[in-house]
């Protein structure tokens, strides 16, 4: 061809073409100016592109223009094998000229069959190629019929050339477009779902708000059971509240078998679905013969499902919906939805985990618990018998002693509801430690006064077994941080070991010391020491020694678990040391030493002895003996003395009479001893008697709950009768 054959209005709009499609941004765009500049230049009475879809098996029109809608509504989406002039343009990248109706009907004869769109002379397709790639087509079509002369095919090809550039020039920047959108959505969901609360129910509803969101109109989650055989509804959202409904109604309880409906052939084949159109009672035949007879009335139009799937395993399925005629699900649809589903299962595993964790931790709290409750009610039912036997005890040391053996079994007795008492509270004090139930009391304590009422409170165990006792005391005192009643149980622990395995006449060696910044407490014997192999285990819970066994040393082998951890909760350290068997041993425990503060002096408890005035005292306790044994201790200290074994009894009691001082046991039959308080406080509130809880409950909540109800003063027995002496001195007179 001749330029000089060239109109020269068509080179001006080709020019126009370039420019405008220079500034095209998006496919649309470019599709129709391309169809509008060639129909203006060639005088074609309509005009189409033909655009190839991504995955290469259909062409979907880009846009048109002269066509009557009816007429080309049927052609919108159809397979690249159809018998068009566009399609063989596509396929054959060439360019397809028709130039009558009746080489129309000879070549084409399914368009010719359609007599909707059979309303043309002639037709042009030219394929639109860029870099060697077949991307679309450019069709016009004419009334009458047409040469389609040199010039006019040529001026087509550099139309569909300049378009071809454009297009993929506009469907690069799309794609990256949508793909900055797709990463920047992904993102937003991952945080979303990072956001839902780490449980099953909240992370499934913050998926189905993402699918929502991004993809569909309605989506369903379903869950697989444990062995993979069914599938459960967990979750159901659209954005029609009517249609949830109707779902929601639809799936209830049902169970879908693995293999059967849509979802139940997903799970099974763990590969996704994609129907971009639904026709009538396709979805029927597909669904559930349990839903096959409801599903038909969502009208669903378009529809999506794939696996949830999570380290190898298929967890379940997500289906999403479209109902609007217009938008079907595409493969960049499908592709979306398998990234958030990556993302969801990730999200349910770790939701499960955490429910597997919260539930493992709640089982082993609740096992702590009951552990706790336990142990106190063992030391409630220990302390009860101990009560009793402490209480005679004291009775027979206010009575003339007249047989040797009567002073004998009093001492014995005394020494053994000792050792008991202190058995009952370390396990309690391990227990109570465990479950971080024991609260320090700090303040500065010279650590040798410390040592030495340690020794005071060791020292009968120590003379029983003729042990001499070399005690170091430094002349200063030597400052730490701490519990006065802790360091002292912890430093007479370690004393009663040293006493019970050091054989008869050993010694034993109390030494307190400044060591650099470091305040110690040493105590060494000359007893039966500890082998190599037990020097690492002696502070683990229940350990024992050989020789501790089989000397039947006694002890529950948590006393030295006791010393240490009361010890590292006041920053401190414990070493233990010994040459090995028979050859003694030595603890030394370590504290951080302070300057400047000076320890308070603590005040003795008052010495027991007789009360200066004579009270009227009620004992309510349902242990008879523990109670008369009360009965008899005061009664020698000149009291007026009631006794009741129930909460009714004692509330009778107290409505009747006025006491000065209320000896409640907690734990009573019946009414018990809280409530009894409860409503002594509220009818006594200008007259305040004592009231003093004797229980066998000693944790902490048990102290805070008797002052809540009104007790002056919480003792847990057995009661030390030099204690509550000297409570009764603070009771009111008659």
């Amino acid at each position: 061809m001749e330029d000089a054959r060239w109109p020269l209005e068509w080179t001006d709009r080709l020019q126009r073409l370039a420019a405008v499609l220079s500034g095209v941004a998006d496919p649309a765009t470019m599709a129709r100016e391309a169809v509008e500049q060639g129909r203006a230049a060639l005088a074609a009475d309509a005009g189409v592109v033909f655009l190839l879809s991504s995955d290469g098996g259909t062409v979907e029109i880009g846009h048109d223009s002269g066509y009557p809608e009816d007429s080309i509504r049927p052609w919108g989406r159809i397979p690249l094998s159809a018998d068009l002039p566009a399609t063989e343009a596509i396929r054959n990248r060439q360019t397809v000229l028709v130039r009558s109706r009746d080489e129309m009907r000879r070549r084409y004869p399914e368009l010719a069959g359609k007599k909707s769109t059979f309303i043309h002379d002639s037709w042009a397709a030219v394929p639109m190629v860029v870099e060697g790639v077949c991307i679309g087509a450019l069709g016009f079509s004419f009334s009458v019929a047409q040469d389609f002369e040199a010039p006019e095919v040529a001026f087509l090809q550099v139309v569909a050339d300049q378009c071809a550039q454009a297009l993929q020039r506009a469907q690069l920047g799309e794609r990256e477009r949508r793909t900055t959108a797709r990463l920047r959505m992904l993102a937003e969901a991952s945080r979303a779902l990072a956001a839902a609360s780490l449980d099953v129910g909240s992370v499934l509803a913050a998926i189905a708000a993402q699918v929502l969101a991004h993809v569909g109109q309605s989506c369903a989650i379903s869950l697989a059971s444990p062995d993979g055989d069914w599938l459960e509804m967990a979750t159901v959202q659209d954005q029609d509240p009517e249609r949830e409904r109707l779902q929601r109604q639809m799936a209830g309880t049902l169970r879908i078998r693995r293999g059967e409906g849509l979802s139940g052939k997903v799970l099974a084949t763990e590969r996704p679905v994609l129907l971009p159109s639904v026709a009538p009672n396709e979805l029927a035949w597909r669904a559930a013969p349990a839903l096959a007879s409801r599903v038909e009335a969502l009208r669903v139009q378009s529809v999506m499902c794939v696996p949830l799937r999570s380290r190898g395993r298929t967890l379940g399925t997500i289906a999403t919906s479209r109902f609007s005629e217009g938008q079907p699900f595409t493969a960049d649809d499908l592709s979306l939805l398998e990234d958030l589903a990556d993302r969801a299962a990730l999200a349910i595993e770790h939701a499960r985990l955490h429910e597997a964790e919260r539930e493992a931790r709640s089982r082993a709290e609740d096992a702590d618990r009951r552990k706790d409750e336990f142990l106190a009610m063992l030391g409630h039912e220990l302390r009860n018998p101990l009560a009793p036997l402490l209480m005679a005890i004291e009775i027979l040391r206010q009575l003339p002693a007249d047989e040797k053996s009567q002073a004998w079994a009093r001492d014995a007795i005394a020494r053994q509801v000792a050792q008991l008492s202190r058995l009952v509270d370390d396990l309690l004090d391990v227990s109570r430690i465990s479950l971080g139930k024991i609260e320090l009391r700090l303040e500065p304590l010279d650590l040798g006064a410390v040592a030495a009422q340690a020794l005071e409170a060791s020292r009968p165990l120590l003379a029983d077994r003729e042990h001499r006792v070399v005690v170091e005391l430094p002349a200063a005192p030597v400052l730490v941080r701490g519990d006065a009643v802790r360091l002292t149980q912890a430093i007479s622990n370690l004393l009663n070991n040293a006493a019970k395995y050091t054989d008869r006449a050993g010694q034993v060696r109390l030494r307190v010391a400044s060591v650099g910044e470091q305040a110690i407490v040493a105590v060494s014997d000359t007893g039966i020491g500890i082998s190599a192999d037990m020097l690492g285990r002696v502070f683990e819970l229940f350990a024992q020694g050989r020789q501790a066994r089989d000397r039947s040393r006694g002890g529950l082998g948590v006393g030295l678990t006791l010393v240490k951890r009361l010890v590292e909760m006041h920053g401190g350290y414990v070493q233990v040391s010994s040459p090995g068997e028979g050859h003694g041993s030595e603890f030394v425990l370590g504290f951080p030493r302070i300057d400047g503060a000076t320890a308070p002096e603590r005040d003795p408890l008052p010495a027991t002895k007789p009360a200066a005035a004579r009270r009227r005292v009620l004992v309510a306790d349902d242990n008879i003996d523990a109670a008369e044994g009360l009965r008899h201790f005061l009664e020698l200290r000149d009291q007026e003395v009631e006794v009741v074994h129930d909460g009714s009894a004692a509330e009778r009691t107290l409505s009747r009479a006025e006491f000065e001082v209320i000896l409640l046991d907690i734990s009573l039959p019946g009414m018990d001893g809280l409530e009894v308080a409860r409503r002594v406080r509220a009818r006594t509130a200008q007259r305040r008697p004592l009231m003093i809880a004797i229980t066998g409950l000693g944790r902490d909540e048990d102290r805070q709950s008797s002052i809540a109800a009104g007790f002056d003063h919480h003792l847990v027995k057995p009661i030390d009768p030099a204690r509550l002496a000297a409570l009764l001195e603070t009771a009111p007179r008659p």
